[in-house]
């Protein structure tokens, strides 16, 4: 008599992985983790996950057989530069720094705005504990938590998202001119787009630049052609670049590059002063004093000053010539902004 117990069902064991990888995150909340603690779910293990507690999202690499990948989203709260000492010599929270933390994960998991939407799963990915059932796409659980994802996708385009989902946290003056442009009218896309390339210098005044942001950036906003920010709004990585299944791959590079579609176009810094001239050259603010020296990092003229107000309209023209309609009213409904 065979009294071995019968194999699980394929859709059980799914279940079970995602159980146990909501299960393992919930124990941090967002406001208490370690910045970047993350972990994974493999089949052999008899206990939630793996745990990692480290400065990026680094030790992705190498991970082979994950079924489960699950990742802290850093609130901005724990950010002391987003505090104001009181006279009581505490330090609380500015409001008014995040009221954009919402309506950017919104964005991050929206179905139809998301540049990682493929990511989604078309119907509610719930896990199920004890009694309670948890959409882990949700946006108020990401914002309590973090992010619960299968390992079926590409793993550079995987690991690409979740480096996204650090943005407010590790690149917060990004995440500010992002949230000022969706204000102003822009594409929430195409403001991450023009956002990643604009490192504040004053109130004024800001350095647009190609690598604004050095690495740990989901795309290089500035080294790539009007190709690269419709595919990025599309949410359509070129095909070519993307690697291995997360489960199979064991590796998460090439990342960036995933947006990074020249088709023999020049890139940011050679496309915008010439498609959009006027705007371009009405915006800059170079010192008179100040040489134009040549860049070997960047490949252009060093350091380009640009004023915000001139930021966005070069984004809103860039927008304009894009291949999509954008209904401001439609993203803010769902992204319910305050």
């Amino acid at each position: 008599m065979n009294n071995q117990p019968k194999p699980k069902p394929q859709h059980v064991i799914r279940q079970d992985h995602l159980n146990q990888g909501t299960r393992a995150l919930m124990k941090y909340d967002s406001l208490t983790a370690y910045r970047y603690t993350y972990g994974f779910v493999r089949p052999e293990q008899d206990h939630d996950s793996n745990t990692i507690e480290g400065a990026c999202h680094s030790s992705c690499y190498g991970i082979k057989g994950a079924h489960i990948i699950w990742s802290v989203y850093p609130r901005r709260a724990t950010l002391d530069s987003y505090h104001e000492r009181q006279p009581s010599g505490k330090f609380d929270p500015k409001p008014e720094t995040f009221e954009m933390e919402m309506p950017y994960i919104r964005w991050l998991v929206s179905p139809k705005y998301s540049p990682w939407r493929k990511l989604i799963p078309a119907k509610p990915d719930v896990a199920v504990l004890g009694k309670d059932h948890i959409d882990v796409w949700s946006p108020e659980f990401v914002y309590r938590h973090g992010f619960v994802c299968r390992t079926g996708a590409p793993a550079n385009f995987l690991v690409n998202f979740l480096i996204a989902g650090r943005t407010p946290y590790e690149w917060n003056f990004v995440a500010d001119t992002w949230w000022k442009l969706v204000k102003d009218g822009v594409h929430p896309s195409v403001a991450y787009w023009f956002a990643g390339a604009y490192r504040p210098k004053t109130n004024k005044v800001a350095i647009l630049e190609a690598y604004a942001v050095d690495n740990h950036f989901p795309l290089d906003a500035g080294d790539q052609s009007h190709h690269g920010l419709q595919r990025f709004v599309d949410g359509d990585p070129i095909p070519n670049v993307l690697n291995q299944p997360f489960f199979e791959s064991g590796t998460y590079t090439p990342n960036n590059a995933i947006w990074a579609d020249h088709r023999g176009d020049q890139s940011f810094h050679h496309w915008l002063p010439r498609k959009y001239p006027v705007i371009w050259k009405a915006g800059l603010h170079v010192p008179p004093e100040r040489k134009r020296t040549f860049s070997s990092r960047s490949h252009s003229p060093e350091r380009d000053h640009i004023t915000y107000e001139a930021l966005l309209e070069l984004a809103l023209a860039a927008q304009a010539d894009l291949n999509m309609e954008y209904n401001r009213a439609d993203f803010e409904k769902e992204a319910k902004f305050a």
